[in-house]
């Protein structure tokens, strides 16, 4: 009898055990089922959606604010954002620069850079639903809506005033940007064809006394990566006078100081005093190779192209996939971009050869053979 209770019991605890995983595993799937499904489920368990969009949006202008009001210069985070049918989210830069004709600015923005909300497109622009003012110095930047618009499937078509603010913006408002950041932004225009629930990147960058707010619902996670690796800032234990400012930058308008950060140690140093570096050689000291601090140390050479650009490029000719190159110039682009011709750059660096794989009597040179460009030896 003893024996039947004790196995009674283990049962019951096996049991118990069991109720209890199902239970956490159906909360799970609730949660993911809030956060996941999308614009209708989200907008019946917060309570319907007219209220969401204007609650997220209130949000949304509440983190921004806090963003601009850090002393630092770049500034990033995501958060869920959910906006109601028909319902547009629109920035306006201040009238001067704005698409918007002055004469229909809306009023409840004083011509300063706002955020406003939309329930009726029919009013767009001068009567929007409610607006959040910023500072005379915030420049708004999107990008993608266009695409959300095409990969939601919509029959949505916006009127033209809307399709004003979804026209790449002029190259002066995004110029403070560094170059392998530079994309089509667009003015910042959020519409909503369906409901709907995504995940925004929202990015705040300082240079030249200009804000850069950048806001959008298409960046893949390693376009996120790429953009916070460029403009992340240097962390605290650096030089002084870098702290806080971005990595591998200027300091101030002379190019009198360049914060330089150090990968192996994960700090910035403050460089001062610079050489130029000599062009199309490998840089053995340190110095400026343009707008770039080059670190003796690290196998680069500094370019100097026939268009005027000058830029950095990590050579290493020691590398094990150069010791098999027997007939080295016809190779060098092959090895350097893995394809059979020479592609973009890499027709100049076959010309410059930093490797020394011509010589002075033969040297590399590069040739039109068909449709491809190949790096040849000259006789």
């Amino acid at each position: 009898m003893r024996l039947l209770n004790k196995n009674k019991k283990a049962q019951e605890a096996h049991t118990g055990g069991l109720g209890d995983l199902i239970h956490i595993v159906l909360v799970v799937l609730l949660v993911l089922l809030v956060f996941g499904v999308g614009g209708a489920l989200y907008a019946a368990v917060t309570g319907g959606g007219e209220q969401s969009s204007e609650s997220n949006f209130d949000s949304l202008a509440d983190n921004i604010q806090l963003m601009i009001d850090k002393p630092t210069s770049f500034e990033h985070q995501t958060m869920l954002f959910y906006l109601k049918e028909e319902k547009y989210l629109v920035a306006g830069l201040n009238a001067e620069k704005s698409s918007i004709p002055t004469s229909k600015y809306p009023k409840t923005c004083e011509n300063k850079p706002c955020l406003c909300l939309y329930k009726d497109s029919g009013v767009f622009p001068s009567e929007p639903y409610k607006c959040k003012i910023f500072p005379e110095s915030v420049i708004f930047h999107g990008y993608g809506q266009e695409k959300l618009i095409l990969i939601r499937g919509s029959l949505f078509s916006p009127t033209p005033s809307f399709s004003l603010q979804l026209q790449k913006q002029p190259a002066e408002l995004y110029s403070d940007y560094p170059p392998e950041l530079i994309i089509e932004y667009e003015g910042l225009a959020l519409i909503a064809a369906k409901d709907f629930t995504h995940n925004l990147y929202i990015e705040k960058f300082v240079k030249d006394n200009r804000i850069h707010i950048l806001v959008t619902p298409m960046f893949t996670q390693d376009e996120i990566d790429i953009r916070i690796s460029v403009l992340s800032t240097c962390p605290l234990g650096s030089d002084q006078d870098c702290d806080g400012k971005r990595r591998n930058s200027f300091t101030d308008d002379a190019k009198t100081q360049y914060c330089y950060y150090d990968e192996a140690n994960q700090r910035c140093l403050l460089k001062t005093d610079f050489k130029t570096c000599v062009f199309d050689q490998k840089v053995t000291a340190d110095c400026l190779c343009g707008d770039e601090f080059a670190s003796g140390s690290r196998g680069l050479y500094c370019f100097n192209r026939a268009d005027g650009e000058i830029f950095l490029v990590p050579f290493n000719c020691k590398a094990p996939e150069y010791a098999s190159i027997s007939n080295k110039c016809p190779l060098y682009c092959g090895v350097l971009t893995q394809t059979e011709g020479c592609v973009g750059d890499e027709q100049y660096y076959c010309e410059k050869d930093p490797c020394g794989f011509g010589t002075e009597s033969n040297p590399c040179i590069v040739e039109q053979k068909g449709s491809k460009i190949i790096c040849k030896q000259k006789t």
